[in-house]
């Protein structure tokens, strides 16, 4: 008798706190109160879900309504069953049971489920990070600390790094020639062999019969014209007696390549200077033919795919620039000696007190200010990642024609089917300021 007495009690002053409550309240307030009062109070209805396929799927998983991004789950899973696992744990089932709440609108023929299941990979984590207002926000700080700063930070890191490059150059003249000569024996071996198999049957007779009657039709022209040109200009008569002069036993020699280094001097490299835009259509004339000519297209393309399919060639070509750059401690010493030195420092801490703001703003564009809020893609992200929340969801998809279609009754089954694990995220709240 007194607890029944003691329950009274409490309950009379649950509505009274309620009702008070509503009385002194906004509108908010007599909404949400108003929701919960239907959410106690509503009937449920359970339903069976016949999933196509085994999927991913635990009791509590939360169902919400399409196209209503951000409202509270309209039903959850209550039982689970699998033919590999009796656990309540995350199975891979074909069959569970759900119930939906009071606030999920009337369940008619036609309506379907949708499981959606967040991907796994790190590109999903970069993706949700990196949203495209994120994304813009950070390319415009970028932009701006460019602009601002590139002047002051260019001015002192280009000497630093012009010095990085005159030193490199100069170490990887001296390795590369020694990885190259350590290993001249497979290169010597792989030349052969290509030599055998494809320079000596294939190349050599594509040059003697398509390139080459390519090069002799486009030439003949040009070289005939600069041939007649300089024809006229040669003096037979100088050259000639400059040659019965030689050939005498008079003091002075040398008259005939005198006369044949003026000639050159005078007139052959005039004439040549003259007709380089000539060369230069002549090789763009062949250069065109060559590369539209099938056979040389065919050789090629069989040379090239020979050549990136060669795993002996790519192994020898990875140890040299393996040994040259990767792992070259002379190259490493270089770089550190130059950028760990006290003009390096200097520049870098100059450089670094004029990219704070905009590192700590990129910072907050990606993470949040701790202070006030996260946003709402790393909230995203750590809940399902850290906390293991919010990775899977079910959305019903209502029955598109309610006129033609009949009311479910309990304990009727509903299809599901495979959602995109890239629809938006339900469950996600953007996080509110603490000040």
């Amino acid at each position: 008798m007194l607890k029944a007495i003691a329950g009274l009690i409490f309950w009379l002053a649950l509505v009274s706190g309620a009702a008070a409550w509503l009385s002194h309240g906004g509108e908010g307030d007599r909404e949400r109160l108003g929701r919960l009062w239907k959410y106690a109070s509503g009937s449920r209805q359970k339903v069976v879900l016949k999933l196509a396929t085994p999927e991913l799927i635990q009791v509590g998983d939360q169902i919400f309504l399409a196209g209503r991004s951000g409202e509270p789950a309209i039903g959850r899973v209550t039982r689970v069953e699998s033919p590999t696992s009796t656990e309540r744990q995350l199975v891979w089932a074909d069959y569970a049971e759900a119930e939906f709440y009071s606030s999920a609108p009337t369940l008619l023929s036609g309506a379907k489920l949708s499981l959606h299941q967040n991907p796994q990979s790190i590109g999903w984590v970069i993706e949700t990070m990196l949203s495209p207002q994120v994304r813009s926000e950070i390319f415009h700080l970028l932009s701006v600390a460019f602009n601002e700063h590139q002047t002051e930070i260019a001015q002192q890191l280009q000497p630093l790094l012009l010095e990085s490059l005159r030193r490199s150059s100069d170490v990887l003249r001296a390795d590369f020639r020694q990885a190259v000569l350590a290993r001249s024996d497979e290169l010597q071996a792989i030349s052969a062999r290509y030599r055998r198999d494809f320079i000596n049957p294939q190349l050599t007779p594509l040059l003697r019969d398509e390139v080459w009657p390519i090069i002799q039709r486009e030439s003949r022209p040009l070289a005939n014209q600069i041939g007649e040109q300089l024809w006229d200009q040669a003096s037979l008569w100088r050259l000639t007696w400059r040659l019965a002069y030689d050939a005498s036993p008079l003091p002075q020699r040398d008259l005939t390549r005198k006369e044949f280094n003026r000639f050159v001097t005078e007139h052959v490299v005039p004439t040549l200077e003259s007709h380089l835009g000539d060369f230069v259509d002549l090789q763009k004339r062949i250069i065109s033919e060559v590369v539209s000519n099938e056979k040389v297209r065919s050789v090629a393309g069989e040379g090239f795919e020979q050549l990136t399919n060669d795993i002996e060639l790519q192994r020898v070509l990875l140890g040299i620039l393996n040994d040259v750059l990767t792992d070259n401690p002379r190259l490493k010493a270089v770089w550190q000696e130059v950028w760990t030195s006290p003009e390096a420092q200097a520049a870098l801490n100059d450089a670094n007190q004029r990219l704070e703001p905009t590192i700590t703003a990129i910072g907050e564009a990606l993470f949040g200010n701790p202070r006030k809020q996260i946003t709402p893609e790393f909230s995203k992200v750590l809940r399902n990642k850290v906390l293991f929340k919010d990775q899977r969801w079910l959305v019903l998809h209502p029955a598109s024609e309610a006129g033609s279609s009949s009311r479910l009754p309990p304990g009727s089954s509903l299809p599901v089917e495979s959602g995109d694990p890239l629809a938006p995220n339900p469950f996600h709240v953007p996080a509110r300021s603490r000040e």
